[in-house]
Parts: structure tokens; C-alpha cells; sequence
């Protein structure tokens, strides 16, 4: 587990159950820049004040986010990448509707993603799937995120259809199909006017592509 606030680096253990930090301290800074390292272990998590951004791998063991999580609400990042043994996200992602930065990359034994992804609306701006190899169907609520700049599905294999939603991510810059085992791209796709850089490497069963 990692977390960083105040524009510095932790990393250590963190108990799933009631967030305490173990062997938590400081990552180093560049020599150059030297400061006092400070431990954090046996802080609670809950009471990291201005906590911008947590990195955690996730067990299949934790059915729902614990109740420690409710008290990040400065968190900006929530990076979850490389949580392999998961295969569906715990219940109560919506409390974390301050982040604009949600990372679940490699986390390849996903099979399905959360509608309450949607509740995540006014402030998500990056979401990363890549490589979520076993994700078989995206929410409609993918719709609901319009204020998405940055969205990577690159890897999704097992996705076959784009939700028609898509359409109205009109902030949506980037976007990354490359690898989903799509044949056509939806007819609101029109609706992405700000869409500036699209992949769409490896499409294979991709026919209708404009």
C-alpha cells in the first residue's frame, strides 16, 4: 500500500480491517533535497489528513470497501492496479466520489465492473482498465461519467460491445479500444467531439470502423 499527501510518498502495510499503518514510513526523497523522514506506523488512515492519493492491491477476502474509507474525502487517486485475485469490485466504490483519478489496470481477473461506477460522475476525469483481460460487459452507467478526458480499455478482450452511453462522454480526449473484440463502434460514437487521439490497434473482429 502507498498513499501521498502534502506532495510526499509513503509506503507500507495497511490492516483491510480497521486501516491502521504498519511499518509505514516515508519514501525517500532525491538526495539533492534532503528532510526528516516520518513514520507513520500505528496512525490510522482515516486520520491522514489531506490524503491525495492511496495505492492498494485488493484480496478477493474483502467483500466491501472498509469502513475507513469514508473518511478519505480529500482523495484524489485511487489506484487499485494489479489487484489480480479480484474478481469483482467490493461494495461502496461510491463513497469515493471525490477522485478524478481511478486506476484498476491489470487487475485480470475483473469479470465485471460496478454500476455505481456512475455515481463517481462529478469528479472522475481518468479511468484505466487496461488489461482487465476478463471484464465481459461495461456498465451503461459509463454514460453517466461526463467529464471523463481519459479512458483506457485497452487489453478488454472479452468486451464485445461498447455501451451506447459512450456518446456522451463529450469532454473524453483519449481513448484507447485497442484489443477490444469489438465488430462495430457504436452509433453515438459521434457524440465525442473533443475525442482526439483513439486506438483502436488489434481490433480484430472490427469491420465497420469508419
Amino acid at each position: 500500500c502507498s498513499l501521498k499527501f502534502g506532495g510526499r510518498k509513503w509506503s507500507g502495510f495497511v490492516d483491510e480491517n480497521d486501516g491502521t499503518l504498519s511499518t509505514f514510513t516515508e519514501s525517500n526523497t532525491s538526495p539533492s533535497s534532503p528532510r526528516k523522514l516520518v513514520d507513520l506506523t500505528n496512525t490510522n488512515i482515516g486520520d491522514v489528513d489531506g490524503l491525495e492519493s492511496l495505492s492498494i492491491c485488493l484480496t478477493d477476502k474483502l467483500p466491501e470497501f472498509p469502513s475507513w474509507t469514508k473518511r478519505l474525502t480529500s482523495l484524489k487517486r485511487l489506484d487499485l492496479g494489479n489487484s489480480k485475485s479480484i474478481k469483482k469490485l467490493p461494495h461502496g466504490l461510491n463513497r469515493f466520489n471525490s477522485i478524478s483519478d481511478l486506476n484498476l489496470k491489470g487487475c485480470s481477473a475483473l469479470q465485471s465492473v460496478t454500476s455505481s461506477l456512475g455515481r463517481l460522475a462529478p469528479s472522475l476525469v481518468f479511468l484505466n482498465l487496461c488489461d482487465c483481460s476478463d471484464v465481459r460487459e461495461l456498465p451503461s452507467a459509463i454514460g453517466s461519467l461526463t467529464n471523463l478526458v481519459d479512458m483506457n480499455l485497452c487489453g478488454c478482450r472479452r468486451v464485445r460491445d461498447i455501451p451506447n452511453g459512450i456518446g456522451n462522454l463529450s469532454n473524453l480526449i483519449r481513448l484507447d479500444l485497442g484489443g477490444v473484440d469489438m465488430r462495430a463502434l457504436p452509433s453515438t460514437f459521434s457524440g465525442l467531439v473533443r475525442l482526439r487521439k483513439l486506438s483502436l490497434n488489434d481490433c480484430r473482429r472490427g469491420r465497420d470502423f469508419p
